[in-house]
């Protein structure tokens, strides 16, 4: 079942939409390395260099600090908030509400398979499809905005800064990030004959920053960004309303928990669904 989920999205709109959701960032990406390239040539400015003083060389777009604040204002929000929001939205509608529209369903709803598996299967055939592709494209992503600095200037930073450990922070991230918006909209898309709740669910997360504390329990968005390492969040706005920090673990519970609770109303609601197509 998961095999042929992974066929259906290569093959399907789902896929044409998740791959252009994560060219996004990248064309974004390439814009500002072109025009960096175009204006000033090759460069690199060490991310730690200090004046006499000792005192840090203050930020600038020119300096590869600068570069990585770039690249952390279209993570959090191209991708983030973004593309993987999105593509979470395509998946949940194609597998519910297009193949009852197209009369489709039923083809694997009536096959000798328990229902909840084919759910699962469905859930983890894209998946595994979409959330390699914008991992791709996060790392296309961050090498084109070092680009501009060449091989030295991209060691540097390799060295200098716990990049490895910030990139596995952050394809975890995505990966549950992904998990939770796709479970959480395959369990509304059978209840709802259209996608107008997707507006609310949409705002909501991005108005996380300025919800109330207790609030902030309730968006997804909120634990995504406090399981990101320091090195991998944008400056806080001054206007947003801070909460008491989680650890990561209690991220990854609630995130977790998020995705089965998905899951399972997901399979009671078609466990329950008749196959029935009006005129």
């Amino acid at each position: 079942m998961t095999l042929l989920s992974m066929r259906r999205t290569i093959a399907g709109r789902v896929f044409k939409t998740v791959l252009g959701l994560a060219g996004v960032p990248v064309l974004i990406s390439a814009l500002v390395c072109g025009v960096f390239l175009f204006r000033f040539g090759l460069q690199f400015t060490d991310p730690l260099e200090r004046t006499a003083f000792g005192l840090p060389v203050p930020q600038s777009m020119l300096s590869a600090r600068g570069m990585m604040e770039v690249y952390r204002i279209i993570y959090s929000t191209a991708f983030l908030h973004f593309g993987l929001i999105l593509s979470a939205i395509a998946f949940a509608s194609a597998a519910v509400r297009e193949e009852t529209d197209e009369q489709t369903l039923h083809h694997l709803y009536l096959q000798p398979i328990a229902r909840p598996l084919i759910v699962l299967g469905k859930y983890l055939g894209f998946l595994l499809v979409a959330a390699p592709v914008f991992i791709i494209a996060m790392v296309l992503t961050f090498a084109l905005l070092i680009t501009p600095y060449g091989l030295d200037g991209l060691r540097q930073v390799l060295a200098t800064t716990p990049r490895a450990y910030y990139f596995g922070m952050e394809t975890a991230v995505i990966f549950l990030a992904m998990g939770c918006y796709a479970s959480l909209f395959l369990a509304l898309s059978h209840f709802f004959k259209n996608n107008s709740y997707v507006l609310f669910i949409y705002g909501w997360e991005a108005a996380t920053n300025w919800l109330p504390p207790v609030l902030k329990n309730f968006s997804i968005a909120y634990y995504m960004k406090e399981m990101l390492p320091i090195g991998s969040k944008v400056a806080e706005d001054p206007l947003a309303l801070i909460a008491d920090p989680l650890h990561p673990i209690q991220s990854v519970l609630v995130l977790s928990a998020v995705i089965i609770g998905g899951l399972l109303v997901a399979s009671w609601a078609a466990s329950r669904k008749q196959v029935l197509y009006g005129a």
